[in-house]
């Protein structure tokens, strides 16, 4: 007995000891099989990476890859020169372009960029980019369509952060620094949110730009908010957004507020600001009269609606002095009540000169009114004149009428056209211009009500009521 448990312990004892060595072996098993998947191994893939990423044709397929991908999301011609992979959620494009899909001109260019995608939308970073204002322009239709018109079921939102933007149009070049842009989309509302500081300010504020597309299933419309902050938006650059822009003088600059909202049937802006230094040569080279000179149209509200003006309001200040025709101030003084002083009565003279000018005016559907906003001071009779428009070297040249700001004379649009379009004849009288399509130029513009049509009213305008 005593040697049957003897051999069964010793039995125990020698199985005791095999698994003690097969937990053991198991053990340095999974060991090394940590040390190969948790060390080893991760190590070896991200030094293949590395080495992968650095290689041309791995450039050249990332280039290609971003290039593909960013012409998707704009809808533009883009050319990448080279990518590189910094780690897997950051990129570095280089020499980058983009080009109009139509005419293949290059709209900007970027030395460098850096891209980190999200699970919703990217981050950019982009230290200088070079844009021409001319190109971008026409590009504007691509980029409404491709960003804003396009809703998405799921919310994106990307932000770009710019060291500085050169903004080229011509031999001009405008520079802003500290440029940011966020756009979100998402399948109800689309929005661009625009902040830059132009470097020719001292102003800490910056120029701000919104623009919101509704994406409604009835009617979709887009609003867009144009803000200075004080600062001084060149004529030249807003002419590389809206034309009309450049006939305020290659010197004058806009200050205020500009928003509008944009459908497919309806269109409405509205302006609150100023414009500095205008150029009243350039802005009436179409016209007969020629007013010369420079100066400000401050406080100045006006609201265009399809492109009609329906409303406008300002202060005209003229102070380095130009000229006007004497008849067609003559015409001027029984359609707005204006008082010259009786020298300017008799046909001595072609031109009336002035030193100064300064008049408030307020035009809608019911006319055009003028209202004189300097005082003047006759030493040989001792008399104030209050309501002056405009005074030379023997005071006022001519003043409003007088009267209490609701008493004031207004002239209909009609009679504004005719009195714009109009120049004076050798013989001393008023000859209208035969010029039907700067009438239908200007008419257009013009806040005109609804008027019957009647014989003395020419097509071009009875077309518009």
């Amino acid at each position: 007995m005593e040697g049957r448990h003897s051999a069964r312990k010793q039995s125990n004892r020698l199985a005791g000891l095999a698994l003690w060595r097969m937990h053991e072996s198991l053990r340095k098993l999974l060991c090394r099989t940590a040390v190969l998947f948790g060390a080893l191994l991760p190590t070896l893939l991200t030094l293949m990476w590395v080495l992968w990423s650095q290689t041309p044709f791995c450039s050249h397929y990332q280039a290609a890859y971003w290039q593909q991908r960013i012409s998707h999301e704009l809808g533009l011609q883009v050319e990448v020169q080279a990518a590189v992979s910094l780690s897997p959620r950051r990129y570095r494009l280089r020499s980058i372009q983009w080009k109009h899909p139509e005419t293949h001109q290059r709209i900007g260019s970027a030395d460098e960029i850096f891209l980190t995608p999200y699970d919703q939308g990217y981050l950019v970073e982009i230290k200088n980019l070079d844009l021409e204002a001319d190109e971008l322009t026409r590009a504007m239709d691509w980029l409404h369509a491709r960003l804003l018109c396009r809703s998405s079921t799921e919310p994106r939102y990307y932000r770009v952060e710019m060291r500085q933007v050169r903004l080229g149009q011509g031999a001009t070049i405008h520079s802003f620094e500290d440029v940011s842009l966020e756009y979100k989309t998402a399948a109800q509302q689309s929005a661009i949110a625009l902040k830059a500081r132009p470097l020719s300010t001292e102003s800490d504020e910056k120029i701000q730009l919104t623009m919101e597309r509704n994406h409604d299933r009835d009617e979709p419309y887009t609003k867009w908010n144009i803000h200075s902050g004080g600062n001084r938006l060149n004529s030249s650059l807003l002419a590389a957004f809206w034309l009309p822009a450049a006939k305020l003088g290659m010197d004058a600059g806009f200050i205020g507020e500009l928003q509008g909202e944009t459908s497919q049937r309806n269109s409405v802006c509205t302006l609150d600001g100023r414009i500095e230094n205008l150029s009243f040569d350039e802005l009436t080279r179409s016209l007969p009269q020629n007013l010369a000179g420079k100066g400000t149209l401050g406080s100045l509200r006006a609201t265009i609606r399809n492109e009609h003006l329906v409303q406008a309001s300002g202060e005209v200040s003229i102070v380095g002095g130009g000229s006007l025709p004497r008849q067609w101030l003559v015409q001027a003084s029984y359609l707005f009540g204006l008082r010259l002083r009786s020298e300017f009565f008799e046909p001595t003279s072609t031109l009336i000169h002035f030193d100064q000018f300064l008049c408030s005016f307020d035009w809608d559907t019911i006319g055009l009114t003028l209202r004189g906003g300097m005082t003047s001071r006759l030493e040989a009779e001792n008399l104030v004149i209050a309501g002056v428009m405009a005074a030379d070297a023997n005071g006022p040249a001519f003043t409003d009428a007088g009267v209490a700001p609701e008493l004031m004379p207004r002239a209909n649009s009609h009679q504004v056209l005719q009195w714009l379009t109009s120049s004076p004849t050798e013989n001393g009288g008023i000859r209208s211009l035969d010029q039907q399509e700067l009438v239908h130029a200007l008419g257009r513009y013009l806040p005109f009500p609804t008027v019957t049509s009647t014989p003395t009213v020419p097509a071009a305008y009875q077309a518009r009521q």
